[in-house]
């Protein structure tokens, strides 16, 4: 009977991980047979599983990490790095790149951080050629102090956009900048 469940949820579009899961779990179980038995073994294989995630969620953060704090303090915190015909928007690893030839304007826009005491957010959205968008990228004050800031208001926001839109306007793009 679980040989059909388990080749009933194979043929089901299921992930890798949720396959492989199903897989070990009929593995064992064939093993085992013996219910009892079976579930232990699945209990240590997923703390096993479990813990491995973990261990690559720690690996990934403390490269990002390292990767932030071997930059310079004056670049550790800038959002552009424009290199040649392109540029680099985020901090850390955490970039997208678009190339400054197929993007038609740059869009801003501010409001209130959404589960904030009053803190303000930039937004930043670019537009290419082809008609596509990028997701809305939010910044905060530290674009305009370049250091860690907590709370933004309103007044550093504004200069946090003007900022921003001077160094895409001094290579030729097009900003709008959105009330909200």
């Amino acid at each position: 009977m679980l040989h059909l469940v388990v080749r009933a949820c194979i043929s089901i579009r299921f992930s890798p991980i949720t396959r492989i899961n199903i897989v070990v779990s009929y593995i064992i179980y064939i093993y085992y047979n013996k219910e009892k038995e079976a579930l232990k073994v699945w209990e240590k294989y997923m703390i096993l599983l479990m813990f491995t995630l973990v261990a690559i969620a720690v690996v990934f953060a403390t490269y990002n990490l390292s990767i932030i704090r071997s930059m310079p303090p004056e670049e550790r915190y800038k959002l552009l790095y424009f290199k040649d015909d392109q540029v680099s928007i985020g901090i850390g690893l955490v970039r997208r790149t678009f190339k400054l030839s197929d993007i038609r304007e740059v869009r801003f826009s501010k409001g209130k951080k959404f589960r904030s005491m009053g803190s303000w957010a930039g937004r930043m959205q670019i537009c290419k050629l082809n008609g596509k968008t990028s997701r809305w990228i939010e910044f905060d004050g530290t674009v305009y102090y370049k250091k860690m800031v907590y709370i933004t208001n309103e007044e550093i926001i504004d200069k946090s956009i003007d900022l921003l839109m001077n160094e895409f306007q001094a290579r030729g793009i097009r900003c709008t900048k959105y009330r909200c």
